[in-house]
């Protein structure tokens, strides 16, 4: 990513969480696949684009794999997960009283006054429920998306003016319904988090990123995050880290925020992600079809089956984070899937994960 774009480091600490290795043999784990026959997980890897793949139970790895071209020490743009990390930072300064998630999103940003986000929440923006007129599409080279990255100089083009990321923030319209009634997955949420971050800090996001997740969780390499031509750093969408250390921040996840002792992200935020959430605005949403029993809550997806609610984070082209802490289990995925969005492919990776589970669980 550092070789295509302007990044700016996210440097880890002295200290590293350790990720002890477990003896499970998973690669011949077998669940039905995207066309209703048994796949084993292996195949299943190899055939979605898989880069890295690792599986941690009760905090050791039970399963490390890599497809001969990523390795251990390779950082891999995790996308839209990179928004869960903006999702725990904000957890941290409400905590700390940095942060009132029921203010208004102009407390902070006041330059947003007469955009779509001119009478939302910081709670709305978090949960992606702002009423804003703007379709994220990943397949129109014209779409809005493109429009979006393109202002950004994420690639630049001719046609389109780089104002940067804060300035067209500014730019989108308000949308016809009411902020909370209805999920709407839009990047430009999680952006405007970012700023609103930095407001309530005085630093720049690289530095929060530094200081409130990847020194004290423990990461064992530094992390890069996108930047546009003016320094504004990308919380939506612009990360790029290893695969252990994107499975340690499953792991805090998964241990209510602690990580090795130290308590990153309070408990109390990650027991509000699993069990507090607007249903009804997910049933309203455009991807209950895709998980249709869930929620999103603090830029996570909250996903309920038979075993429980997972927590998870998602970002496209194949990249996951997945908690299953009734199961003691993480998976952290990164992958270079051709398509954006496969429906398909990730019903069958949930397949996946409840079959790996019950194999480390031995569940019935």
């Amino acid at each position: 990513m550092r070789q295509l774009f302007a990044t700016a480091p996210v440097r880890n600490g002295s200290t590293t969480a350790a990720l002890p290795r477990g003896s499970t043999n998973l690669a011949s784990v077998e669940f039905e696949g995207s066309d209703g026959k048994q796949a084993r997980l292996e195949d299943a890897l190899k055939a979605t684009s898989t880069d890295g793949f690792l599986v941690l139970h009760g905090g050791r790895i039970a399963m490390e794999w890599y497809d001969g071209f990523l390795r251990p020490d390779m950082e891999h743009c995790v996308h839209s997960i990179s928004k869960s990390i903006a999702g725990a930072i904000a957890g941290i300064l409400v905590d700390r009283g940095m942060l009132d998630q029921d203010s208004p999103v102009t407390r902070y940003v006041p330059e947003l006054e007469s955009s779509g986000f001119g009478d939302a929440s910081v709670r709305h923006v978090l949960d992606m429920t702002v009423s804003i007129d703007f379709h994220e599409e990943y397949t129109d080279p014209n779409g809005q998306g493109a429009m979006f990255h393109a202002a950004m100089g994420m690639p630049a083009r001719r046609d389109v003016e780089v104002i940067g990321l804060k300035r067209v923030l500014s730019t989108i319209r308000r949308g016809t319904g009411r902020h909370g009634d209805a999920f709407n997955y839009v990047t430009a949420n999680s952006e405007v988090l970012g700023w609103i971050l930095e407001r309530a800090t005085g630093l720049p996001y690289s530095s929060l990123l530094e200081a409130y997740i990847w020194r004290p969780l423990g990461t064992e390499a530094s992390a890069s995050v996108l930047v546009d031509p003016f320094g504004s750093a990308r919380a939506g969408g612009g990360l790029a880290m290893t695969l252990r250390d994107l499975g340690r921040f499953g792991e805090m996840i998964r241990c209510r925020g602690m990580s090795s002792g130290n308590q990153v992200v309070p408990g109390w935020w990650i027991d509000d992600i699993r069990s507090n959430g607007n249903r009804d605005a997910w049933s309203r949403g455009e991807l209950k079809e895709m998980f249709p029993e869930a929620h999103y809550r603090s830029q996570f997806y909250a996903i309920d089956s038979a075993n429980g609610t997972t927590v998870a984070g998602f970002g496209i082209h194949g990249q996951c984070v997945f908690v299953d802490a009734d199961a003691e289990m993480v998976v952290a995925r990164l992958s270079s899937q051709p398509v954006a969005v496969d429906v398909e492919a990730e019903k069958m990776w949930q397949n996946g994960y409840a079959a790996i589970a019950k194999t480390l669980n031995r569940r019935p």
